[in-house]
């Protein structure tokens, strides 16, 4: 069995989030269950490695992630159902404000 070590990229820096990690599940969230079966929840996030031979698990951190990731679980709700949310409407504008604040944000950063 392989248990992972899993890490956190956010904003040039590297965090360590748990480890002995069994299983990742990504919804509007990352819930990663160790091996004791304690849950860890990761918000706006998205794994972006997994190595078995290294046992490691890396993830990618951005507040902009969180409602992307509620646009493709509406999405995926839509098609299931075969009918138009909108919802979904509502979802995208949020995702434009919020890509609106970060490319503003990272432009006052970086210049």
């Amino acid at each position: 069995m392989c248990e992972f070590k899993v890490k956190l990229n956010a904003e040039n820096s590297v965090k360590d989030v748990c480890n002995e990690v069994l299983y990742a599940k990504i919804d509007e969230n990352i819930i990663l269950r160790d091996i004791l079966g304690t849950t860890n929840t990761v918000e706006s996030a998205i794994i972006t490695e997994v190595s078995v031979p290294s046992a490691k698990m890396t993830l990618l951190y951005s507040p902009i992630l969180k409602s992307i990731l509620k646009l493709l679980q509406l999405q995926n709700k839509c098609y299931e159902e075969g009918k138009f949310d909108n919802k979904i409407i509502e979802i995208w504008d949020q995702v434009k404000k919020e890509g609106d604040s970060f490319i503003n944000s990272l432009k006052n950063k970086l210049g």
